[in-house]
């Protein structure tokens, strides 16, 4: 895990140096992050950390995100989570320092666990956070901050609440 979080802080490095200018309806951006993972009980499992990475396209008014993410949860019956996903989000306040948005989206996730039997099910998620420019003029880099409630479709459902904070690059043309 450790490995993963040091791959995602250089790759977000490299990329904070690309960055040209703030997100704009037309760019795509990416945005790595690290999570804290509250579980819902029925996992048997500690809560605990993990990682995350949006790949997005800025419209005037939504995004729209593929978003991957990893949790390496602990306790009686560890668990690692992988999962892939495409989110909607509506942002508001695009032209202003911080924005906020909100989020909805569905994907699938894998479990592998340690004493239950390994799943593979679909899950939705909804959720909402803010992006602060770096730069007063917006231009370059933003924190990401979003709290994602997230229904794991297994038997029995799973609400698990995750918890993130990142950057958000943008890059390309508009």
């Amino acid at each position: 895990m450790r490995s993963s979080i040091v791959a995602m802080a250089s790759c977000a490095c490299l990329l904070l140096t690309a960055a040209e200018a703030g997100e704009q309806p037309g760019q795509w951006y990416v945005a790595p992050m690290l999570s804290a993972f509250y579980a819902d009980s029925s996992r048997n499992a500690d809560d605990d950390f993990g990682a995350a990475i949006a790949l997005g396209k800025a419209h005037e008014n939504f995004n729209i995100e593929l978003h991957g993410h990893y949790y390496d949860l602990g306790g009686f019956n560890g668990t690692e989570i992988w999962g892939i996903g495409v989110d909607f989000v509506r942002v508001f306040y695009r032209p202003e320092r911080i924005s906020a948005f909100l989020l909805a989206g569905g994907g699938y996730t894998k479990g592998e666990q340690d004493v239950e039997d390994d799943n593979q099910n679909p899950y939705w998620n909804f959720g909402f956070g803010l992006t602060t420019d770096f730069k007063a003029d917006g231009t370059g880099p933003a924190l990401r901050t979003e709290v994602r409630y997230r229904l794991d479709f297994q038997d029995p459902t799973e609400n698990d609440w995750i918890g993130s904070i990142g950057v958000q690059i943008p890059f390309g043309g508009e």
